[in-house]
């Protein structure tokens, strides 16, 4: 699965525990309440939604000019059609996160497993209204929301500096592939010219049409540098 269909996932789980939380509130006492009880489930509650909204900006952001404006909101809220739509989508995403593009895969994993404990140790106290007010009185979710939020505070760093590196990327690895190319067209024309057997003067043209695949880390090799890359030759 990847990071951001795991992103899907998490952004489904938030208000499900955010709703929980609301339900298992709900079963102490009115009478038996107290302010601080309120207090405490709002404060979770908003702890919670805080993180939804900083991952589905994240998520907004990663797919900024990799799918159309139209469409981003639709595929935050249903990742699962993300790749269906755009096969290569994935290397997109692989180009624009660059060399951390598994750590973002992998601080998602993360965050949905501490989301599943999350909603696991609401699911337990809210079974008496002993444990719930026991709970509320503990701040019981702080240990994994401070993790949830270390988690997606590495997403953010990770997003910000790929887009601001964006650029400066696509310069220098263009230019390493054009050196790679030119080198590459010198022996094909050498070749060419050795391989005209007859008197007449010909004169071969070596011409870069295009270059189709998107560049990502793996590309500093030779064959992936030529991957994708069509030459046009002429004769006169």
């Amino acid at each position: 699965m990847s990071g951001l269909e795991i992103a899907g996932l998490i952004l489904g789980a938030i208000p499900v525990a955010i709703e929980t939380l609301k339900i298992g509130s709900q079963g102490i006492a009115v009478l038996r309440r107290s302010r601080r009880y309120d207090y405490e489930l709002e404060r979770l509650s908003n702890k919670l939604e805080n993180e939804r909204v900083r991952l589905e900006d994240v998520c907004e952001k990663v797919l900024v000019d990799l799918v159309p404006h139209s469409r981003i909101e639709d595929l935050i809220q249903h990742p699962g059609r993300l790749f269906d739509d755009d096969p290569e989508l994935k290397a997109k995403l692989r180009r624009r996160l660059w060399k951390g593009c598994d750590l973002f895969d992998q601080t998602l994993r993360e965050i949905n497993a501490t989301m599943n404990e999350a909603i696991n140790s609401i699911s337990i106290q809210i079974r008496d209204e002993s444990n719930v007010r026991r709970s509320l009185r503990h701040s019981f979710l702080d240990g994994l929301l401070s993790r949830i939020n270390e988690g997606v505070s590495v997403l953010e760093q990770l997003m910000n500096r790929s887009i601001q590196l964006d650029s400066a990327r696509k310069i220098r690895f263009q230019g390493k592939f054009l050196c790679y190319m030119r080198s590459i067209a010198s022996e094909l024309f050498a070749a060419l010219q050795a391989g005209f057997c007859c008197p007449c003067e010909h004169h071969p043209g070596l011409q870069l049409e295009k270059r189709t695949s998107d560049i990502v880390p793996d590309d500093i090799k030779h064959d992936s540098l030529i991957t994708g890359a069509e030459f046009r030759l002429s004769l006169v």
